[in-house]
C-alpha cells in the first residue's frame, strides 16, 4: 500500500477520485462503496485536491470563441465577426445568434440611418431580442423583402420591420406586397403604386441591412423549390443559398435570371448597402454561409462555433 508522507492511503484517494470526477459517482455513493461515512469522502476529494492528486481548472470558452471570430476575419476579410457558444437544438443556436446580432446592429447603427430588415427565423431571433437602449428618431425601418402568405411569423417582414422600429423609435416604411409574383406585369404594377415605391425607394439608400442565409432544401414553400429548380435548370449550377430570396451559386454568384417576379431587394442594391450583417448558423447552414463569404455579400457575421469551425477550414 503507498503511502503520503502523513500516512494517508494513495490508492484510496486515487480510487475515490477516479470513482467521484471520472465515473461521477456522488459522495454518498462512493461511500457507499468504500464503507465509510460521506463526509468523510468529502475529506478524502479536499485532502486530493490539497496534495495536487487532483488539479481543477477554469476554462474560459469565451476565449475559444473570440480566437474562431479573429480567424473569420482575417480569412473573409470582415469587418467583425461574432461567434457564439453551439448547440444540438437549432433552435437554441438560433436564439444565441439572435441576442449577440441585435447587439451588434444596436452597436453599429446611427441615427439617421434607414434600417433594411431582412427575412428568416434567425432575423426574427435577432429582432426580438434588440436591447432598445438606443434611440433612433431619424431613422427608418424599412423590410427588404414582401411577405409570405400564410407562412409563420418569421416570414411577416412587415411585422419584425415594425417591431425593430418600435424598439428604436424610429418610423418603419412597409412593403405590403407578396414576396413573389407571377408575372412581370403585375410587378411592375406593383411597383408604381406610391406606398410600395415609398419603401423600395429606400432600398438604394440602406445603411445597415441585417440578412439571414437562407440553406437550400430547407424551406417548406413548394413555389420556393420551384424557383430553385428552374434557376438550376436556367443557369446549370446548383442554388447555394439564398439571401433575401436571392439565389447564389456555392462561389457566391447571383443566379437571378432576367425574368424578375421577387418584391425583395436586389443583391446589386444590397452592396450598395454601408453594413450588411448577416446572421446565421446551426449544422445545416455552413455550405450555405460560405458562399455568402465567398461572394462578399457581407460585412459582419454572427454564427455558432461548429460554423465558424467548418469555416475556417474551408478550402
Amino acid at each position: 500500500m503507498a503511502l503520503c508522507e502523513d500516512g494517508q492511503d494513495i490508492d484510496l484517494l486515487l480510487n475515490v477520485c477516479e470513482m467521484y470526477y471520472e465515473q461521477g459517482l456522488t459522495q454518498q455513493e462512493i461511500a457507499n462503496v468504500i464503507g465509510v461515512s460521506r463526509v468523510s469522502v468529502s475529506r478524502l476529494l479536499s485532502t486530493a485536491r490539497d496534495k495536487g492528486i487532483v488539479r481543477i481548472s477554469i476554462v474560459d470558452p469565451r476565449v475559444g470563441l473570440a480566437e474562431l471570430s479573429r480567424r473569420l476575419e482575417a480569412l473573409y476579410c470582415l469587418k467583425k465577426a461574432v461567434v457564439v457558444a453551439g448547440s444540438h437544438d437549432d433552435d437554441v443556436v438560433k436564439q444565441r445568434i439572435g441576442r449577440a446580432g441585435a447587439r451588434l446592429l444596436e452597436s453599429h447603427v446611427k441615427d439617421g440611418d434607414t434600417i433594411g430588415i431582412g427575412r428568416g427565423t434567425t432575423i426574427y431571433q435577432t429582432v426580438n431580442q434588440l436591447p432598445g437602449k438606443v434611440p433612433l428618431p431619424s431613422s427608418y425601418v424599412v423590410p427588404l423583402a414582401g411577405s409570405a402568405g400564410l407562412f409563420d411569423s418569421y416570414f411577416q417582414v412587415n411585422e419584425m420591420a415594425r417591431h425593430t422600429a418600435e424598439v428604436f423609435g424610429a418610423r418603419c416604411i412597409y412593403l405590403n406586397v407578396p414576396y413573389y409574383v407571377s408575372s412581370t406585369e403585375i410587378k411592375s404594377a406593383l411597383l408604381k403604386d406610391t406606398f410600395v415605391a415609398a419603401c423600395v425607394k429606400h432600398w438604394d439608400s440602406l445603411g445597415v441591412a441585417v440578412v439571414g442565409i437562407g440553406a437550400i432544401g430547407l424551406s417548406r414553400d413548394p413555389g420556393f423549390s420551384a424557383r430553385v429548380k428552374a434557376s438550376e435548370a436556367r443557369e446549370g449550377r446548383i442554388v447555394a443559398a439564398d439571401i433575401c430570396g436571392r439565389f447564389i451559386d456555392s462561389k457566391g454568384n447571383t443566379m437571378e435570371g432576367e425574368r424578375d417576379l421577387l418584391m425583395a431587394v436586389s443583391l446589386e442594391n444590397l452592396r450598395k448597402t454601408k453594413l450588411i450583417i448577416g446572421v446565421a448558423g446551426g449544422k445545416t447552414k455552413p455550405a450555405a454561409i460560405l458562399a455568402a463569404l465567398k461572394g462578399k455579400h457581407l460585412d459582419m457575421l454572427v454564427t455558432d462555433d461548429m460554423c465558424a469551425e467548418m469555416l475556417c477550414s474551408a478550402d
